[in-house]
């Protein structure tokens, strides 16, 4: 009864409230093309301009599209160069993706904030089926509860189902994303 799960300290509101929680997996889910990369660059932005250092993992685009919507966004580029850690990965987060990260982590300080954009793909490329739930608890556990442990924030960005009948609440796959 002594551990108390820390207040969310990510994603700041308008009216101050945040939304993320330090150490947990935070999910992001929403239709194709429904801005949810935007809405985590925006968050990336705010936690640029508090000066701290984020990672972000992108499994569907490029460095330039980041770099170019977080300079829309206000960000400096002397910001994004001090303490903006990209990955654009293409397979497994292994020894050498964590000796990265923690030399990122070395340089820059702890991350506040982590986002995997593109769970789904983040799976398929390393040959995980997002409909297993086996698959999914094996991929949480990896890299997503790996960079939880640094104290980040993380932000998983999903796609929920296209069909909107047995939609749920969700990601697309296996229910297994949202318990995880």
């Amino acid at each position: 009864g002594e551990q108390v799960t820390p207040p969310p300290s990510v994603f700041e509101r308008s009216d101050g409230v945040r939304l993320l929680y330090p150490g947990r997996l935070n999910s992001l889910l929403g239709e194709t093309e429904s801005c949810k990369s935007w809405i985590a660059q925006a968050v990336v932005a705010q936690e640029l301009a508090a000066d701290h250092h984020v990672i972000y993992a992108d499994y569907e685009d490029g460095p330039e599209s980041t770099v170019e919507r977080l300079r829309a966004l206000g960000v400096s580029s002397e910001q994004i160069a001090s303490k903006l850690t990209y990955l654009n990965p293409g397979g497994r987060f292994d020894e050498l993706a964590e000796a990265v990260v923690q030399e990122a982590i070395s340089a820059r300080g702890a991350p506040t904030l982590a986002v995997i954009d593109g769970v789904t793909e983040a799976m398929s490329d390393i040959g995980l089926d997002p409909m297993s739930g086996t698959d999914v608890a094996a991929y949480y556990a990896d890299s997503p509860r790996w960079l939880a442990r640094t104290g980040a924030a993380v932000a998983l960005i999903d796609h929920v189902t296209k069909s909107t009948e047995g939609r749920g609440r969700w990601a697309i796959g296996s229910e297994r994303k949202l318990s995880g």
